[in-house]
């Protein structure tokens, strides 16, 4: 479905980021910006930067192939997802998730300059549901980081070393508090409390709470010196000198810690690699997201009531737990160990 024409100049695309321009048309101006503001703010930054990234992929494959990108027609849309789904070359096929994630950006990327969302047509849809029928929905989810995985890691830490220091508390206090790696990133030294039993942190904002309600997490000692999260944490804000701003940082290879930023979400899942390959696991099997699974799977395995593991992870409902729970579960008590073999 090659188009051999040449494709159509087109006016500089207006930032994703930016109000769609029909929205705010024939407002007042005293309204105009406070309407384009909360509608910026109804997406979050995480998104809006996999939604350009996303438009870009799309916009290099058209001018590869010679179709415009925008507007983009939906023969041209479906095209561009079934190749996604099934890839000419030895890349990766995408997931379903994907593949509606890069719809949702390219839809909105339409709308904002103007124009009608080609991902919305018929044939898009159909193209979708093919592709979901084909490849299917199931998600490929990262192992757990468990607890016996944690002690190894941190009976290798060098706890001279600033980069182990830092690593320790992130890692603990990661799995702890069951926070994603943008979450752990955001921390801040306001939003840590001590209290006499432990540490209760603040957790400003998540996926699930987009409005900024926040959550409070409490944080126990732990039974083990060498695993606990609120020392380890101490530990850390002490030898770093942190008494305001970020709770992690970047350190160079030198020990030389970075006050001037916070670290990046993509470092923790990183560190994460990082530490599970030095205990001898494959570190594509990984990512920032385990110790969240971890958390959530290791106290399902030891019948911590679902209510009480919502508590921590924030899930809106125990149902969300269901995976968790069926994980903790497998090779307890395997059918064929009652065999004769």
């Amino acid at each position: 479905m090659e188009n051999t024409s040449e494709p159509t100049t087109v006016t500089p695309a207006i930032p994703i980021d930016a109000t769609p321009v029909e929205t705010t048309n024939g407002l007042h101006p005293a309204h105009r910006q406070q309407v384009a503001d909360n509608i910026k703010a109804s997406v979050s930054a995480n998104t809006i930067t996999a939604y350009r990234s996303d438009i870009t992929d799309f916009q290099i494959w058209c001018d590869h192939y010679g179709y415009t990108s925008l507007p983009a027609a939906p023969e041209t849309i479906a095209a561009y997802i079934s190749e996604l789904a099934n890839p000419p070359d030895d890349r990766d096929p995408k997931k379903a998730s994907t593949l509606d994630r890069r719809l949702a950006a390219l839809g909105r990327h339409h709308k904002t300059n103007g124009h009608e969302n080609p991902c919305a047509h018929e044939t898009v849809r159909t193209a979708r549901q093919g592709i979901r029928n084909t490849i299917g929905v199931k998600q490929s989810r990262k192992t757990e980081l468990g607890i016996a995985d944690l002690r190894a890691i941190v009976q290798l830490m060098d706890p001279d070393k600033p980069g182990d220091i830092r690593d320790k508390s992130l890692l603990l206090l990661g799995f702890t508090t069951a926070m994603r790696r943008s979450e752990l990133a955001a921390l801040q030294h306001t939003d840590l409390e001590n209290h006499p039993k432990g540490l209760i942190v603040y957790k400003r904002r998540s996926k699930t709470d987009q409005q900024s309600q926040g959550k409070h997490i409490e944080v126990a000692y732990g039974k083990h010196s060498d695993t606990c999260a609120v020392i380890a944490t101490r530990q850390w804000l002490d030898h770093a000198n942190i008494t305001t701003g970020p709770i992690f940082r970047p350190v160079n290879k030198g020990g030389t810690i970075d006050h001037t930023r916070p670290l990046a979400p993509q470092a923790i899942a990183r560190i994460v690699k990082k530490h599970v390959t030095r205990i001898g696991h494959d570190p594509k099997a990984f990512a920032g997201h385990s110790m969240r699974r971890g958390f959530a799977t290791e106290a399902a395995r030891i019948e911590v009531p679902d209510r009480i593991i919502a508590q921590t992870t924030g899930h809106a409902s125990t149902k969300s737990l269901d995976p968790y729970i069926a994980d903790s579960k497998k090779m307890v008590d395997p059918p064929n160990g009652y065999l004769d073999l």
